[in-house]
Formats: C-alpha cells, sequence, structure tokens
C-alpha cells in the first residue's frame, strides 16, 4: 500500500497543530494529501522556520490536528490524524546561516475529515454510512452495461448481496464509481466494493463507530473473506446527513494494488457464489453462539488461514499449524483435554511423586545431567497431547483420510513432522521443495475443512471437498506416499519439480 502521489496537488494547506500525549508541541504548516484509492494511505508534509522545532523528531507519535474556516471565520473543517510517526525530518541552512528550513512528512494510522454544514445535529435523522472495502469476489455486485443506438449507457444491476447484520438490519453491499482527476487534468474512472446502511447514531460520535458498528462488520466481513478466500479490509468509512459528513481513512492497513494483477475468479473461491449467501447465514449465526473467547478462537484461525502476498513456504506452515491449533484449542476446553489432571494442587502431588520415582531408580541414567533432563520434561505430561486432542475431535466426523497425514504413525512425514524441522531450523532443498508446497497445501485444505465443520457448513458444498478435488485432479494429493517420504531425511527425492 502507498501513500497518496506527492506530485498531485494536496487537499488541505494551513497551520496545524501537533500534539503529543495530548500535550500541544508545535504550530507548523502543513499539507494534507487524502487517499483517492483504497490502496492509498493517507500522507501528511510539514515545513517550518522555526529553530524551536528541531527537536520535534520523536519515539512517540504525534495526534495533528487541523482546521478550515469559511471566510465568516466559521469552522467548516476540522482534520485529525491520529498516531504519525515524524519521517524524513531535515533542516536546510542558507548560506548565511540564518533562518532553517525544517521539513518532515509522515503517514498516520488514520485520519478523520469532519464536514460541518450546520453545528446542531438532528438526532431523529437517519445516519448514511458508507464503507469502503477491498475487494471480494462474492461480495462484488455484478452489473451490466446496456448501450442503445443512440449512445445511451445504462448500468443494471445483476445480482446484489444484501445482508442482515445486527444491529443495521440491511446492508448492501454494492460497487460504487468515482472519478479521480489525473495529471494532465483529465479524468479516470474506478469502480470500489462498498457496503452501504442506515443507522441511528451521531455523526460526530467516532467512538461509537469504531467500538459498536466496526467490529459488528468487521466479523460478517472476516467470514466473507474466508467463504472468497480472499482478504477484505475495510479501508475508509463515511457518515453522513443533511447537516454534516465525516469521513475517515486508516494508514495502518497494507493492501496491494491488484489493478495490473490477476483477477480473482469462480476457481478461486472455497465457497461457491451460489451457495454464499446460505453459507454467510448459518456461518453468522453459528459464530454469534460462540463466547467471545472462542469467537477469538474462530478470527485467529481464519485470518491465520487467509492467503497473504508476502507469506514465504516455511512461514505459511507454521502459520497454518498455529490456525489447526487454534480450532483445537476450542475443543479442548470444551471437552475438557487441556490438562490431564486439572487441579494444580492434584498436579503437584502426582509431580512430586514422579521426581521421587526418578530419584530413586538414579542408577538406569547414564548421567545425573540426564536424569534432569527427564526430570524437566515432567511438566508437558500434564498437558493433553495435541495428537490426541486433534483425533478426538475429528474423529467419525470429517474425513481427512485423502489427505497428507496430521499425526503419524505414518511411511515418511507427516505434517507435524515437518512443522517440527521447520521450527527447529532445519531447511528443505530445492529437490524436496514441491514436497513441501504440496505439504503446506495439504495443511491449508485440512484447515479449512476443520474451520468449516466448526462453523456448521457441509463440507461437501465446499470447494475443499474431497469429490471436488478429485474432479479438478488436484495435484497436491496425487502421490503423497512420494512426497511424505521425499521430506523424511532418509530418502531424498532425486529430481527437482516445479511447486
Amino acid at each position: 500500500m502507498k501513500h497518496v502521489h506527492k506530485d498531485l496537488q494536496p487537499n488541505y494547506k494551513g497551520s496545524a497543530k501537533l500534539f503529543r500525549q495530548n500535550d500541544l508541541i508545535a504550530e507548523v504548516y502543513s499539507e494534507i494529501w487524502l487517499p483517492r484509492h483504497v490502496y492509498e494511505r493517507p500522507f501528511l508534509k510539514f515545513e517550518s522556520m522555526s529553530k524551536a522545532h528541531d527537536g520535534l523528531p520523536s519515539p512517540i507519535p504525534y495526534d495533528v490536528v487541523f482546521a478550515v474556516n469559511d471566510f465568516d471565520g466559521k469552522r467548516r473543517n476540522t482534520i485529525v490524524a491520529k498516531r504519525m510517526f515524524i519521517e524524513e525530518f531535515t533542516i536546510t541552512y542558507n548560506s548565511d546561516g540564518g533562518t532553517p528550513l525544517i521539513t518532515f512528512q509522515g503517514q498516520p494510522e488514520s485520519i478523520i475529515d469532519c464536514f460541518y454544514i450546520d453545528n446542531v445535529d438532528n438526532d431523529s435523522e437517519k445516519r448514511h454510512v458508507v464503507l469502503d472495502l477491498t475487494e471480494n469476489f462474492l461480495l462484488t455486485a455484478f452489473k451490466g452495461i446496456e448501450r442503445s443506438y443512440t449512445g445511451e449507457v445504462k448500468i443494471k444491476n445483476v445480482r446484489t448481496h444484501v445482508a442482515s447484520i445486527d444491529p443495521f438490519n440491511e446492508v448492501v453491499f454494492d460497487k460504487h464509481f468515482y472519478n479521480v482527476e489525473m495529471k494532465d487534468g483529465g479524468l479516470a474512472s474506478y469502480g470500489k466494493l462498498v457496503s452501504v446502511f442506515n443507522i441511528d447514531f451521531n455523526v460526530g460520535d467516532i467512538e461509537t463507530f469504531q467500538k459498536l458498528i466496526y467490529p459488528a462488520i468487521a466479523d460478517y466481513l472476516l467470514l466473507a473473506s474466508f467463504a472468497a478466500d480472499q482478504i477484505t479490509n475495510i479501508v475508509s468509512w463515511s457518515v453522513s446527513n443533511n447537516q454534516s459528513l465525516v469521513q475517515a481513512w486508516y494508514g495502518n492497513i497494507s493492501v496491494a494494488d491488484m489493478r495490473n494483477e490477476k483477477q480473482h475468479s469462480h476457481h478461486d473461491v472455497l465457497i461457491d457464489i451460489r451457495d454464499f449467501e446460505e453459507f454467510m447465514i448459518l456461518a453468522m449465526k453459528t459464530f454469534n453462539r460462540f463466547n467471545d473467547q472462542d469467537k477469538d478462537f474462530i478470527r485467529q484461525a481464519i485470518f491465520k488461514v487467509l492467503p497473504k502476498r508476502s507469506r514465504t513456504i516455511e512461514s505459511a506452515i507454521l502459520t497454518l499449524f498455529s490456525a489447526l491449533e487454534s480450532i483445537i484449542l476450542k475443543h479442548r476446553r470444551e471437552q475438557n483435554l487441556e490438562y490431564t489432571i486439572s487441579s494444580s494442587s492434584n498436579w503437584k502431588k502426582l509431580e512430586k511423586a514422579l521426581r521421587t520415582t526418578v530419584t530413586a531408580n538414579s542408577s538406569l541414567f547414564p548421567s545425573e545431567a540426564h536424569m534432569g533432563l527427564l526430570v524437566e520434561m515432567l511438566p508437558s505430561l500434564k498437558r493433553v497431547p495435541l495428537k490426541d486432542v486433534f483425533n478426538s475431535y475429528v474423529r467419525d466426523v470429517l474425513d481427512l483420510s485423502d489427505l497428507w497425514p496430521v499425526f503419524g504413525p505414518a511411511e515418511g512425514a507427516t505434517l507435524v513432522d515437518v512443522r517440527n524441522k521447520l521450527i527447529h531450523g532445519d531447511s528443505f532443498d530445492d529437490v524436496r521443495f514441491s514436497s513441501l508446497c504440496h505439504a503446506m497445501d495439504n495443511l491449508d485444505c485440512i484447515v479449512k475443512r476443520l474451520i468449516l465443520y466448526t462453523l456448521g457448513w457441509d463440507i461437501e458444498k465446499s470447494n475443499v471437498a474431497k469429490e471436488v478435488l478429485q474432479k479438478w485432479g488436484w495435484i497436491p494429493n496425487a502421490n503423497l506416499s512420494k512426497d511424505m517420504l521425499a521430506l523424511d531425511d532418509k530418502i531424498p527425492t532425486t529430481e527437482p519439480e516445479a511447486c
């Protein structure tokens, strides 16, 4: 994600106040560029000719407040930028060594622009909310273009996703078009995914939006991201009524410019578009029944399984295994499978008895140091092994027989063996790289099946179902025996293959 192009004219110019931990530190000339596209960040630039400002660089972020007044002195806009770290701080002196020119810039974590026609907010009026989102193939409205012989062009909605999300009732996911002025003075048209709804709340009550409205939409988008296998974020939002408009942009979300890359399609999603609405209704219903802690486990697992552009094969395997453990942890606690002995006092009694037994048999060990190593391992006996919890969770309800085994016994390396090798710093040469890719893809498929099952969705109605993978001729499980042996240290392969 990049900041707005500095060659363009800024949206605002004027004096800004810099606050650090609520204390006013300085007032300097500033220029503010607001994002035009979802992949851009807000950007601020500052200039000062005061020697008193040479100490502004700080490891503590600044809040910036910028006010715009009308000709009659009434406040028209208030722009507030939160948590901005100073970057590229420079001091330039003239040849006579006189007044220096100090320049610096920054990208805040968020910036809010409040525009008021009138200072009175009508509480009886519903507020119109628009959230700007990154791409999601399943949420994006499908529109058709109708051209007449006269040259008239009409855009018709073919499919628009509408959801009922508490507390907003009806939320419409649509595609909005907007124009951007180019450097040569021309206009370019773009489209973006938006979420639109109306709600009763004070336009200026930013805290309510952040604490109540944002989380409810964010959970829905997370489940939609999982269904589309495509990360969808809120990058900006606006709230308006007849008297005011509040717009906000986030600068701490990394979004890549995907305009020139392969577009997501029906072949890339986890849930078919025909089943998407049914999936979202069931998944949200199931998710909302979980307690706060279990919801957090599901959020962690889904976020970890979503594709990341910068992730390596090795880091992906470790992250996916972490997602698996997040799902299993929910089952651990539900079925009382965290500890072999849940009572701390009873465990201490058993541990003391085991230590006594080990000490009494010290003659069996090659040295006292070896005996100490066993004693140090005793606390690990308190926790139920992950293998047993995993088998308890999937037994009789999930068919994973077509995929790479997570745990042994097995002929060759299991997925947990691969994970352990990576944790301990082992590397895999080019000869075995394709097998490592296949291990990652199998683990990805397993975790997605686990999440689908946890959300109450029929795995057979997904693109990770056994029959679907067979129909597609899925390569990662085509020769599991060969791949498992290839990642076993004792039997390397002889020919490198493409991943």
